[in-house]
């Protein structure tokens, strides 16, 4: 037998490999080797074969022998190199790359594979110089491409990561890799469209690619396609049984169906797989944290903590289970350990502040939640929680400020949002009526301090000392009661707690009419106040200001009827039940509307004021002022009627108010009133007036009162929580917002007309004060 025996049966044994026959292949190679020991060749191709069949030491042994036969063989150094690569023997690899590179320096796969060692490396410019180097000598290596785009994508350079997935695919439009990790790049860059397409792509090139299974999954999973998601775990656990990755996420998408079972038998499958699987361990340990299960969920985080110590998430859950535990120590160093690891972790903060409270220290607490709020400006638990601790310390105006932020956001919160801060039903449910009582009580007390101010200011009795003293007794129970919301708390407690801030209402409540009782005994100031509106409707009510009267008698029936009636539906239907609904068309609402018209005639006179005009006010507010919720007419009720507890202190204020509104209002009127711009509410002034008198109806300036009414309750809903600020921290009266809600209205208007029509002289304006 002869060496040219030797190369018939090596080009044999190529055949068989090629043909997919490789034990035959693997006979062929040996029987080469045994007619021609010194056949180079023959063992780098049975070296490469017994990698492939996982027999890595033989494998090296054969590219050993080859070296030693032909030590200037630069494919042997390449073959070996990724051998020792794959073994973890970096420094070995990496000597043999740079041979191979040293007896070709034009070996391309040299370079790119010395790219990728130093990839693993971390030695990411030294990557990129080879993978440069391997495209720069074969322009068409595609596989160079993709790997210098991954490369790209992980430093941020997403337009240079797309180049060359791009120019992968345009020299190879089969390749199912440069698809995949296009697709992952627009999945990076919120292109999900494009990212289903790419993985589509990709599975349809390699139908057997269990990562683009699970990548597409997970986008489906995001889509809240959550059927065709485990449609595709399945297909990859299937394609790759020992796929720990596939398992995992389909266990992450079981929890999120509320199947914890399965999820856990899932997370159990990823660990058994890959026994250092740090994010298993510490999902599985938010189930058991879930079930209850205390133990083992500490157990899940401690190791999901050693195999990765930097792990923020699972120091942040274990801190939480501690504090369950009661082991509020150890919660803190946790807390304190996720905010160093991730000095952005927003939860980590709000926990902390809410250990800082508990603890005592009120300002470590406020510190944490105002940089939780830096962190996500718009989170309603972060807003409502500074409210809360503001209020602890008696910082009103500073807790307003938060709780009414908290409202806003509330009324027009997304579904976006709610996902992204992970808020359940009865997160929201608890934060709204949090938000609602604090609000709520805050407004009692200043309503209080205002009374008690009231009384002060006539006469200052020993009754009205012990009820200074009652209403700062009040406060401060209150404000050692209050503490911000912990969504972790058992549901039971947190209802407990706001049964005790409902009662601190009742109290409240109590407390003014007390208050309201004595007030009426020292009203001296009303009275004044009454004789000043007497001697103004005197000089009114002469025939040559008959305009100004017709303006005047529109403006504040109105006003007093609608507003009245607010204030007596409060106080009826919402006794009993503060979370009541109330429809502003049933029959409890109008009985009590129509009562207010019959004392409304007693006070003004005989004026065409009918039944239905109740129902046309409030199309017109639902017209010029929409929510972002159901029940438009009962938040109606409760913005009205919280500016009125705070504006109409003692009874018969609220009508004194609208009258000296209305004459001063009505000085403004004047003969060319024909050119006042019409409101959005001129065809609901028109519904009103023809219900009414022809006397009435057709009169100019009974249709602007008529219509300056619904102007300002317009404003006082869309402004209410502003007007409340006013009303304490200016100490203005309800007759002063009142007129200042018509010159707003009038300057809007002006400056619209200039705006259309150029120009012209304006309609002058003028509010005595």
């Amino acid at each position: 037998m002869s060496a040219v025996d030797a190369t018939v049966y090596y080009n044999r044994g190529v055949l068989f490999k090629q043909q997919g026959e490789k034990e035959k292949a693997l006979q062929d190679y040996n029987m080469a080797i045994k007619l021609n020991p010194n056949y180079a060749t023959a063992y780098i191709n049975r070296g490469v074969l017994f990698k492939q069949q996982g027999e890595k030491e033989k494998a090296l042994q054969d590219y050993n022998m080859a070296i030693k036969l032909n030590p200037n063989y630069a494919t042997v150094y390449i073959n070996r190199g990724n051998l020792f690569n794959e073994k973890g023997e970096k420094e070995k690899a990496l000597q043999d790359y740079n041979m191979a590179i040293k007896l070709n320096p034009n070996y391309t796969n040299a370079y790119y594979n010395r790219g990728v060692l130093f990839k693993q490396l971390g030695e990411t410019e030294k990557a990129n110089q080879d993978y440069n180097t391997a495209i720069h000598l074969n322009p068409n290596y595609a596989t160079a491409y993709i790997n210098r785009g991954n490369l790209f994508n992980e430093q941020g350079e997403k337009e240079n990561a797309l180049q060359d997935y791009n120019m992968a695919i345009k020299l190879n439009p089969n390749y199912a890799d440069a698809y995949f990790n296009r697709g992952v790049l627009f999945k990076q860059q919120g292109e999900k469209e494009k990212a289903l397409q790419d993985y589509n792509r990709a599975i349809k090139l390699n139908p057997n690619y269990a990562t683009a299974y699970i990548n597409r999954g997970v986008l489906f999973k995001q889509q809240q396609e959550k059927e065709k998601a485990l449609q595709d775990y399945n297909v990859a656990i299937k394609l790759n049984p020992n796929y720990a990755d596939a398992y995992f996420n389909r266990g992450v998408l079981f929890k999120q169906q509320g199947e914890k079972e399965k999820a856990i038998q899932d997370y159990n499958m990823a660990i058994k797989l890959n026994p250092n699987y740090a994010t298993a361990y510490y999902n599985r340990g938010v189930i058991f944290t879930q079930k209850g299960e205390k133990e083992k969920a500490l157990q899940d985080y401690n190791k999901a903590i050693k195999l990765n110590p930097n792990y923020a998430a699972a120091y942040y859950d274990r801190g939480v289970l501690f504090k369950q535990k009661g082991e509020k120590e150890n919660a803190l160093q946790d807390y304190n350990t996720t905010i160093k690891l991730n000095p952005n972790y927003t939860a980590a903060y709000y926990q902390r502040g809410v250990l800082f409270n508990e603890q005592g220290e009120k300002e470590k607490a406020i510190q944490d939640q105002e940089k939780a709020l830096l962190l996500e400006p718009d989170h309603p638990l972060l807003l409502t929680n500074l409210g809360s601790l503001y209020f602890q310390q008696q910082s009103f105006d500073q807790s307003n400020i938060y709780l009414t932020r908290a409202q806003k956001q509330l009324d027009q919160i997304t579904f976006q949002q709610i996902s992204k801060w992970n808020l359940s039903n009865s997160n929201l449910t608890y934060i709204k009526k949090e938000v609602s009582l604090l609000t709520e009580i805050q407004i009692q007390i200043q309503i209080t301090d205002i009374l008690l101010k009231y009384i002060s200011k006539e006469v200052q009795t020993q009754q009205t000392i012990q009820l200074e003293e009652q209403g700062q007794m009040l406060v401060d129970e209150l404000t050692q009661t209050i503490k911000p919301l912990d969504i972790q708390l058992n549901q039971n407690l947190q209802t407990d707690y706001f049964q005790i801030l409902q009662k601190f209402q009742q109290r409240f409540n109590n407390l003014q009419n007390q208050i309201a009782t004595h007030a009426i005994s020292v009203n001296s100031l009303l009275e004044q106040d009454s004789i000043q509106v007497s001697e103004s409707l005197k000089q009114l009510n002469k025939k040559e200001n008959y305009d100004q009267w017709m303006y005047y008698n529109a403006l504040a029936w109105r006003l007093y009827n609608y507003l009245s009636a607010i204030q007596q539906i409060c106080t009826n239907l919402f006794q009993n039940n503060k979370n009541a609904i109330i429809e502003s068309n049933s029959e409890q609402t109008l009985n009590v509307f129509q009562k207010m018209l019959n004392i409304g005639s007693y006070i003004f006179g005989g004026l065409p004021i009918v039944g239905n005009s109740f129902n046309i006010i409030n199309a017109a507010l639902d017209f010029g002022f929409e929510y972002h919720k159901e029940h438009k007419f009962t938040t109606r009720l409760k913005k009205l009627n919280n500016i009125l507890k705070c504006s109409s202190i003692v009874p018969g204020q609220l009508q004194i108010q609208v009258q000296i509104a209305g004459l001063e209002l009505s000085k403004t009127q004047y003969a060319n009133l024909i050119n006042k711009p019409k409101s959005r509410f001129r065809k609901f002034t028109d519904q009103l007036l023809q219900e009414e008198d022809k006397q009435f109806r057709n009169n100019i300036y009974w249709a602007a009162g008529t219509e300056d009414a619904l102007i300002i309750l317009n404003y006082l809903e869309a402004n209410s929580d502003m007007i409340i600020n006013e009303i304490f921290s200016k100490k203005v009266d309800l007759s002063w917002i009142i007129i200042k809600a018509i010159k707003e209205q009038y300057e809007l208007s002006q400056n619209i007309s200039i705006q259309q029509q150029g120009n012209k002289t304006p309609f002058q304006f003028c509010i005595v004060q």
